[in-house]
């Protein structure tokens, strides 16, 4: 039997834009919004847009999933990067 070692404690930060303020809030109302260790949001001063940065034990694969039931939340999903804020050219 192979035995895979996993980090139960491991962190990731992701980062992504979202079109409004509510997706976001949307996003955290989810299950899956308890397991973040730390959210940052940075709004745009011209539109209603914001930038994102979440530290959790998520899977990248288990952030898309949750961002994915937010109502129009396509604009995160596809925003989303495994990096800090600062390194997401949010493209």
């Amino acid at each position: 039997m192979i035995k895979q070692n996993v980090n139960v404690n491991h962190i990731s930060t992701y980062s992504f834009r979202a079109e409004c303020r509510e997706d976001v809030l949307n996003f955290l109302a989810l299950p899956e919004a308890t397991s973040l260790k730390k959210i940052t949001i940075v709004p745009d001063p011209t539109f209603p847009d914001v930038e994102v940065e979440i530290e959790t034990k998520l899977t990248v694969q288990e952030v898309i999933s949750a961002l994915e039931m937010v109502e129009d939340g396509h604009v995160m999903v596809e925003t989303l990067k495994a990096c800090a804020l600062v390194s997401n050219g949010m493209d």
